[in-house]
């Protein structure tokens, strides 16, 4: 069984940083309302490749972006636990201000 151990955001829509452990069993992502617990979602839908704005509930990918973060660009990581194989992955994935993408795997470069 793989289950998600760690979220990590840099400048990804509402949030400049932030890390989210998830632990075994159940999580429950809980704030008031604009508090961003959509974006969290959204920002585990993005690592995990998929390529629908409307999904994402943007118009443009560089809306991903923190507008008042210092960098101009949106990081997120994954981290991941293969429980039956004792092994772990880092799956992560950055948009910059002028639309560009990049994956990775365990820090290497893929395609998507």
């Amino acid at each position: 069984m793989i289950r998600i151990k760690k979220l990590s955001l840099k400048n990804f829509k509402s949030f400049r940083k932030a890390e989210i452990p998830l632990s075994d069993g159940f999580t429950a992502i809980v704030g008031s309302n604009g508090s961003g617990k959509s974006n969290i979602l959204d920002s585990i839908l993005f690592v995990l490749g998929i390529s629908s704005l409307k999904s994402l509930r943007a118009t443009r990918l560089t809306d991903l972006v923190n507008n008042s973060a210092r960098e101009e660009y949106a990081k997120v990581e994954l981290e991941l636990e293969d429980l039956a194989l004792n092994k772990n992955w880092l799956i992560s994935r950055t948009v910059d201000k002028s639309g560009k993408s990049q994956v990775r795997l365990d820090e290497k470069r893929v395609t998507l």
